[in-house]
């Protein structure tokens, strides 16, 4: 019976039972979900607040701890910490330090902060003389640093050999250390820095010295030459302001303001992000014109622009097409690479010994002296049209590339350019009184073109890599070129040249001659077949010289230069006319067993970047004779010749 009543009650209880497990149940729950709720909540504000220091205005890191890690985050341009602690030395004070000590000794720190809401706030600080007062870091035991600005950063150059922070607290507006990104302490004499039980709050640089840790807590970053030692606590958060306080602090004094505004519109189409929004008439720090690589000017007016372009130490390619200039110096740069002075008016320009200089156009300027003697590494010089008095260049020239075409340099000499002992293009076109010029200095030339010189006597005997020669309208009456092994390609279009000896040429591939129909072309070692049987399928036609669409061309044979066909002088074109490139016409020109087919000029794919555009082919007036074109085999350049030119 009471065995009954037990299980009776049991039974009744049960239910209860289940109740209250099903109450600590739902507590055990929301405890669980509250505590969890409460650490990752935690860590959210936590993450937060690093967050926002780390990214103050997108800043980025420019400094390493002393164990050597580096920030992901790096501001760009920056990667010298000696060179960067010298730039902030230099950097003038905008505030002064201050203290309350005198008034009441429980102030036992001095404090840094700008009352006048400045965003960008310097102090520099005599280690002996703080507050000028005669106080010294022994008599403080912390450092405040704040400004009425909401957004400020601050840099603190403290002088010394031995900076001692023991027992020190530096701090950043208040104890959160969430502003640890607006402070950096630049110890920029010191070799030894001290932080025994010291709570830094910002970034600290001392580039020669040896950093002693001991009981430390760093909520920043510390670079240093060494360190020793070990931290109580360390959170790695960047000093983002450098780059803003350098755009504030030292703005750049452009005397032109068409420099500014060419550098400011070459910073909004490369960094958008940065400076896209800012006004037209925005004055540019110097760290900004240390990002501009490119400045091409147009059209300007621009006076002596040597104290401007001071300020452009990173550039690499200055252009100042048709503009007028009184001055200036590149000497100072150390990444020019290319210089553009097209159509300008220069009174003075000087290089120095510009050694990373590769390019110089000057092509129709004018500019009294050129003296490029210091830069060692030119390899392309191009003065085309230009009024230039006087040019000197460099000994054991690099130069492969030059141009002096239309520049009617009376009294020019070889001896003006012998130093150019690597060129491969030479171009001196229409200098009518440049008179004889010696090619045999020039052992690597491959390609000249002499059209329009003067010349009374030309040999190319000593220039075995030449495989291309243009020198129309000369005084000379005959010419060898039987001794040049390489020649593809030969022009000479004259009414004085009589006689021009091949012998050998068409035997070992000679791709193109044009002269007129009644010089005397000798050839005494032919080839056994005609060039035009040595012709692959397909060739293209050349380039048409005058009288060639109209009338037939000379048939050439070894010893003889008698045309088949003479034509009539009503064929000739207009001296206007411009040659064109015509397909050959079959229904009147001569079979194939009495011409020879054309085929194309080589191509001259070879010449450098700033090559200056070949000239047509001269005209011929009604009264001069229809010149001759003998061809064989299509010339295909080589790698080897094509890389000859490469930067």
């Amino acid at each position: 019976m009471d065995i009954k009543k037990t299980i009776k009650k049991l039974i009744d209880v049960l239910p209860l039972v289940k109740q209250k497990i099903s109450e600590w149940k739902y507590i055990c729950c929301i405890f669980i979900v509250t505590a969890v709720s409460f650490f990752a909540i935690y860590e959210f504000a936590e993450s937060v607040a690093l967050r926002e220091t780390d990214t103050v205005d997108t800043g980025e890191s420019i400094i390493l701890d002393s164990e050597g890690a580096l920030s992901d985050s790096r501001i760009e341009g920056v990667t010298d910490i000696l060179q960067l602690s010298e730039e902030l030395a230099a950097l003038g004070s905008t505030h002064s330090e201050w203290t309350n000590i005198k008034e009441d000794k429980s102030q036992t720190g001095f404090f840094c902060i700008a009352e006048d809401k400045a965003s960008e706030c310097v102090y520099n600080i005599e280690q002996n003389d703080i507050c000028k007062d005669g106080y010294s870091l022994k008599d403080f035991d912390y450092i405040w640093v704040d400004s009425f600005s909401g957004s400020f950063y601050t840099v603190i150059n403290i002088s010394g050999r031995v900076v001692d922070f023991s027992d020190y607290y530096i701090l950043v507006r208040d104890s959160s250390a969430n502003l640890a990104s607006r402070l950096l302490i630049n110890c920029y004499e010191a070799e030894e820095i001290l932080l025994k039980d010291t709570i830094l709050t910002g970034t600290l640089i001392a580039p020669n010295a040896h950093v002693t840790y001991d009981n430390t807590v760093v909520n920043g970053q510390v670079y240093a030459a060494s360190s020793s030692g070990l931290r109580s606590a360390y959170r790695d958060i960047v000093f983002s302001g450098y780059y803003k306080m350098m755009s504030a602090l030292k703005k750049a004094d452009l005397k032109n303001d068409g420099i500014r505004k060419t550098a400011l519109a070459y910073l909004k189409a490369k960094f958008p992000l940065v400076y896209g929004n800012l006004p037209n008439d925005y004055v540019l720090g110097e760290t900004d014109l240390l990002r501009v690589k490119n400045l091409e000017l147009s059209g300007l007016n621009l006076g002596d622009i040597t104290s401007d372009l001071k300020y452009f130490e990173k550039l690499e390619y200055f252009s100042c097409a048709n503009c007028k200039v009184e001055n200036v110096d590149f000497s100072g740069f150390k990444q020019l690479r290319k210089v553009n002075f097209m159509g300008s008016v220069i009174k003075k320009c000087t290089f120095g010994k510009l050694k990373s200089l590769l390019q110089l156009q000057a092509d129709g300027s004018m500019i009294d002296n050129l003296d490029v003697s210091g830069c060692k590494e030119l390899v392309s010089l191009s003065m085309e049209g230009a009024s230039i008095k006087q040019f000197v260049l460099p000994e054991n020239s690099k130069i492969i590339y030059f141009s002096a075409a239309e520049s009617n340099f009376k009294g020019f000499d070889t001896k003006h350019i012998a130093s150019l002992q690597n060129l491969l293009y030479l171009d001196l076109r229409n200098n009518p009184w440049l008179g004889d010029i010696d090619l045999s200095v020039f052992p690597t030339l491959k390609k000249v073109d002499i059209t329009n010189c003067g010349i009374k006597t030309l040999s190319f005997e000593k220039c075995p890599a030449l495989y291309f020669a243009k020198c129309s309208h000369n005084a000379f009456t005959k010419i060898d070129i039987s001794n040049s092994p390489a020649l593809l390609y030969f022009e000479a279009y004259s009414d004085v040249l009589e006689e021009v000896e091949a012998t050998g040429l068409f035997k070992r591939g000679f791709a193109a001659m044009y002269v007129y129909d009644r010089v005397k072309v000798i050839d005494n070692d032919p080839p056994e077949t005609p060039p035009s049987a040595q012709l692959p399928d397909g060739t293209p036609g050349v380039t048409e010289t005058p009288g060639a669409s109209n009338s037939p061309s000379a048939t050439l044979t070894p010893d003889s230069t008698e045309s088949t066909e003479t034509p009539d002088a009503t064929d000739a074109p207009a001296e206007s006319e411009k040659p064109e490139t015509p397909e050959p016409d079959k229904t009147e020109s001569p079979s194939e067993t009495e011409k020879p087919k054309p085929t194309d000029t080589p191509e001259e794919t070879d010449a450098p970047e700033t090559s200056v555009p070949e000239t047509a082919t001269p005209e011929t007036s009604e009264s001069e004779s229809v010149p001759t074109e003998t061809v064989a085999p299509e010339h295909t350049e080589s790698a080897e010749e094509l890389s000859d030119i490469e930067e």
